[in-house]
This record gives structure tokens, sequence and C-alpha cells, in this order.
């Protein structure tokens, strides 16, 4: 016998192998994918037919069957798929193919367990997760290899913020369809309501028209809570996120997209600063889920409970203001308890470059640049001055007949969350006039950039001081900590600063023509909306319907940013190689 035999028999069958894996890329795959593309049609379908309409209500044996005959046929695909992968290294194959090894691994695990665990059957509610998580992947792979097509490479001369307002609007209107579905919310909630929450959800506002706790059921809330993520951390964000777990790698134009908008020092950082976004955000979520329900008071289901710590955890990080306790947070105003929303609306508020310089210098890997500086300084100096107005201003009236210990947790808690989240221990109609217009001033500056948050940023307040400073002193040049600052950052501080005004203004004057209600009450609604707050005086479910949509458009045009919205619709300029002559123009 050959000695060999083994190593021939090995390659014999590794050639047998490439043959029929070309074979089947060649022939039955292409076949088998619009298979696959009409499977995931049809468990969208159904997963629309069931949440939004209740079909196995009426037809439960037929809703049965066609739920498992769905999970066959997509657990066949993803695992020929992957075998007949054309990347050659089994390393690569697990790299660019980690998401759809996760749903093979899941519908086994769900076939598995029925088999040999569950005689009587799997529940239906987890056939319904992975098909939802299975059409997760369908919607991204959909969006990256559109993204690829030369069709959309050729559209070079559309500017990065039309790409970013125009992903929340697709997102609001895709939420908006959602929120219409019959089981999504109780009856008599009008159209208009449900639109206006979408928006408020997706530009992590917290305004809303109607409580959620109540007018939207289960499935409704589920889908708020997903337009609450995908607003907090951008389509763009979660494209380039699931482009590298569904192919380990994103398109040059998505990641040139990527660099306009979050502006790092080089295209090849995007990956990493994508992942590293995507996985604090999780990671924090996560903890503060787990936080929250272990210092929850309330004594409910664990089920119930596990839910509200995790609608209540991605709303504080993503600074939404949703709460699905009645009254916001006043039923758990325990200390304990509102530490960890504390904890997470500041950490969601100081931006993400801010958070990984921290992680940096706890391992003495980094310096604080002259941004993280001008962002912990100026957030320590509004935490403070809150906390202090509100002590001061409000001693005999919010927190009047109130122990010490409760002034002092009150007042922090409405330092931290006025700025950006939205969330309320107390009453925000009971205010007095002085801390009510104080609030609009905290609600105006917002969070910082590259945050959760809205307004006009912590940054450009302290660029705008920084800029009086020098002036008054008669300096060129504005510099801290021993750095000179950019002019185009001073010109775009000076810019969103005028923009923001004329939009608060303009919108306040118009529910105020519009509007029976008093001046100080509309223009926190409007100062609200544009730093995505989500304080409210009690006058956001009385308003217009066309009142709704000015605050609307509103929203939006605070969480995208004002000079991100009005470059989105404006042409843009030729360079040119010419300057005209300068001439002093006399100002101030």
């Amino acid at each position: 016998m050959d000695p060999e035999w083994p190593r021939h028999l090995f390659f014999r069958l590794a050639g047998i192998h490439l043959r029929v894996r070309t074979f089947y890329q060649n022939g039955p795959g292409p076949f088998l994918a619009r298979i696959y593309a009409g499977l995931g049609f049809l468990s969208l379908a159904l997963l629309i037919a069931e949440f939004g309409f209740g079909v196995s209500e009426r037809y439960p044996a037929i809703v049965e069957r066609a739920l498992r005959y769905l999970v066959y046929g997509l657990l066949g695909y993803e695992i020929l798929s992957f075998w007949g992968s054309p990347v050659v290294s089994l390393r690569l194959r697990f790299r660019e193919h980690f998401l759809q090894i996760v749903v093979i691994v899941l519908a086994s695990g769900m076939i598995l367990l029925e088999r040999f665990f569950l005689g009587s059957g799997f529940p239906r509610s987890y056939i319904l997760l992975f098909l939802f998580i299975n059409q997760a992947v369908l919607l991204f792979g959909a969006i990256l290899h559109l993204a690829r097509r030369r069709v959309f490479l050729r559209v070079r001369s559309i500017h990065p913020a039309t790409v970013f307002v125009f992903s929340f609007a697709v997102v609001i209107f895709l939420g908006f369809l959602f929120l219409l579905l019959p089981r999504m919310h109780r009856p008599g909630v009008a159209a208009i309501d449900l639109f206006f929450t979408a928006v408020s959800a997706v530009c992590v506002t917290g305004l809303s028209t109607i409580d959620v706790a109540k007018d939207l059921t289960r499935p409704g809330q589920v889908v708020l809570l997903i337009l609450i993520q995908v607003g907090g951390l951008g389509l763009m964000t979660l494209t380039t996120f699931f482009a590298y777990l569904l192919t380990g790698r994103a398109s040059v134009r998505t990641r040139m997209l990527m660099r306009d908008l979050i502006s790092p020092d080089s295209l090849g950082k995007v990956y990493t600063i994508v992942l590293r976004v995507a996985f604090l955000t999780f990671s924090f979520e996560g903890v503060g889920a787990l936080y929250l329900y272990l210092t929850q008071p309330l004594d409910l289901p664990v089920s119930e409970k596990m839910f509200l710590a995790i609608f209540q955890s991605i709303s504080a990080f993503c600074n939404a203001g949703f709460s699905l306790h009645p009254g916001s947070l006043a039923p758990v105003a325990t200390p304990w308890h509102l530490v960890g929303y504390m904890v997470l609306i500041t950490l969601g508020g100081l931006g993400f470059p801010v958070i990984m310089e921290l992680l940096g210098l706890l391992r003495f890997r980094a310096r604080l640049t002259l941004a993280t500086r001008l962002v912990l300084l100026s957030s320590l100096f509004l935490f403070l001055s809150a906390l202090l107005s509100v002590l001061v201003l409000e001693r005999d009236g919010w927190l009047r007949d109130r122990t010490i210990s409760a002034r002092l947790l009150h007042a922090m808690f409405y330092s931290v969350t006025m700025r950006t989240a939205g969330f309320n221990t107390l009453d925000v109609a009971a205010l007095g006039e002085g801390m009510t217009f104080l609030s609009c001033f905290f609600m105006w500056v917002g969070a910082s950039p590259m945050s959760t948050g809205g307004g006009v940023k912590t940054t450009t307040l302290a660029l705008a001081l920084l800029l009086i400073v020098g002036q008054s002193r008669g300096r060129d040049t504005v510099d801290a900590f021993g750095r000179e600052v950019a002019r185009v950052s001073l010109d775009r501080a000076l810019s969103t600063i005028v923009m923001s005004f004329f939009v608060i203004f303009a919108a306040t004057m118009v529910l105020t023509l519009m509007e029976n209600q008093d001046f100080l009450d509309l223009a926190f609604e409007v100062v609200s909306a544009y730093g995505t707050v989500g304080l409210s005086r009690g006058l956001t479910p009385d308003l217009t319907s066309v009142s709704k949509l000015l605050l609307c458009a509103v929203m939006l045009t605070g969480r995208v940013g004002v000079l991100t919205a009005v470059v989105a619709f404006l042409p843009l300029q030729r360079p040119v190689d010419y300057r005209y002559p300068v001439e002093y123009v006399a100002a101030g």
C-alpha cells in the first residue's frame, strides 16, 4: 500500500470540494440567493402581519407552520452561503460572515432545543426574534450592496451633510409607518401624534404628545426603542459598523462619508472609531441596564423589570428622555436609582471622542486635547451653575417643604437632565419663571460634539466666550491651554450661535401667532425641541397639528445641527481662483 495515500486522498477530496464550491458559486448559488431574498420578504411580511395585525390570532396553525418553514429555509441558505463563500481562508471567512454565523448558531440552537428539550414546541416569540435578527442582517446587507453600486458611487457631488440628514428622514418615515400599524398603538391615537413621536425618538428628544407607556403597546415600545437607538448612534454609524460585521470591511465611499461626519485625522481611522463608538455604546447601555434592574425600587415581574431596565438605559444614554414610568422618573426617584440615570446621561452627553480620550488617559496612552479640556471644563461649569441656580431660585418653590438631602438630589438630577436628557422627577410646569427662563439657556447649550445630545454644544459656548475675552483684550487670536484655536472653529461657533437664535426666534414667533398660550411656555417648548431635551411645560399635547409639525422640524434641525441642516439643502459652491479686495466694515 502506498504510504502517501492519506495525503493523496486529502488533495483529491480538496479538489472535489473546490470544484463543487465553484459549481455552486456559478450555478445554483445566484438562484438560491433569489430564493433567499424571497424568503426574506416573506419573513418581513409575516413579521409585519404578526406584530402589526396579530394574524396568528386568526390563523395560529398556518402562522406556526410558516414560521418554522421560514426558519428551516433561511438556515439552509445561510449554511450553504457560508460553505460556498469564495474566501479561501477560514479565518477571513469567519470574519467576513460574523453575523451570518450568529444567525446560523441561533437558528441551529433553536431547532436543537426544540427537538431534544422542548417536547411541546419552541415559543413563537423566539422564532419571531430570530426572524427579526435575520431581517436586520438583510437590511444592512442591502444598504451596503446599494452603497457599492456604481450608480451610487457616481453621486459624488452629494455633500455628506445631505446623506446624514436624509438618513434621519428615512428612519423617521419608516418608524412612522411601523407605528401606524394597528397593534403598535392603542385605538384612538392620531397619526400626527405617532409621527411626532417617531421624530422625537429619532432625534432623541423625548417630547411627546402621547403617553408612550399607555398609548403604545409592547411591540410599539420596541419600535420606539429601536428608533431611539438608531437616532442616538446615527444611521451612517450603524451602517458602517454592520459593514465591518457583515463583510469585514466598508466601501471607500462609506468610509469617506464617515470621515467627513466624524472628522478623524485619516481615512484609516474610520474603522477604529466606528467600532469603538459602537462598542462603548452597547457596553454602557448593557451595564446601565443591569444597574437599573438591580436598583429598581418597584415590585414588578422579572420580564417587565428587564424590559424597563433595557428601555430606560438606552433612553438615558442616548439622552432621549422617553420613560415608561408614569410621570417620567417620579415613581422611581430613589437616590441610588437616579445615580444610574445621571451617569448614563452624562456619558452620553460628553461625546465619544472625550470618553475615548479619558479611557486612553487611564491607560497612560493619551493626552487630553484642547477640545476635550474645553468640553470637561464647560460641562463642569454648566453643571455647577445649574445646580446653584436650582437651589437658590427654587428654594421657596419647587424644592419647598423638602429635606436638605431631597433638595440636593432633585437639584442635581435636574441640573444634569435639563441640558439634554429630558427626564424629570418633579413637575416642570411648577418651576418659577426665573428658573424656567434660565433653563432655556442650559437647554440651548445642550451636550457636547459627537454625543447623543443636541443643542449648540458646550464647545461652541466655550469658543464664543474665549473669543469675547480675547477681543476685549485686543488680541487677534484665540488660544487656550497652550494651543491656538483654528479660525474655522471660531467661525463655525459664531455661525452656529447666530443661526440657532434665528431658528428659535422664528419658531417661537410662529407658535405665538398660532397658539393662545403663555409666551414663556411656548419659548420653553421650542428651546427644548431645538436642544433635543424633551422637557415640557405640558403644552405639547394641546398644540395644533401645524405647530407639532413645526416642532418636528425644529427637533430635526437641533439633532443634526443647524449648520449641517443648512449645508444639506444648499448647492455646493465650486472653488474659485480669485479673491475680492478687502474692505473694513464697522461692527459692534
